[in-house]
């Protein structure tokens, strides 16, 4: 299904984008490469974050009971996890941007 789909894009775009955020010279360039790109399409990637973090809370609203029970557990632990990386992501691009005089 792509509910699942979704689920594994934004694992591997926490996995990327996170530890770079605060470990970025201790990671391979990979690491750091994507981070920059991502850093340059900020809006873009929170916007696309975002329409997928709204599929994936009206999926697990709306087929709750649908889910078989370890797939359910699964699915609703790392729903909660992507919308705190991606509300920690969004505060702290803003506030990036707002100190790099981006934004006003």
């Amino acid at each position: 299904m792509l509910i699942y789909l979704v689920l594994i894009i934004l694992g591997i775009i926490n996995i990327l984008y996170l530890p770079t955020k605060f470990f970025g010279e201790h990671l391979p360039t990979f690491f750091t490469t994507f981070y920059e790109s991502a850093k340059e399409n900020w809006a873009l990637l929170i916007f696309l974050e975002f329409v997928m973090m709204v599929s994936l809370f009206f999926d697990i609203i709306t087929r709750y009971d649908k889910i078989k029970m370890p797939w359910r557990t699964i699915q609703l632990i790392l729903t909660a996890i992507f919308m705190g990386a991606f509300i920690l992501k969004f505060f702290m691009g803003y506030t990036e941007l707002y100190i790099d005089g981006k934004i006003e």
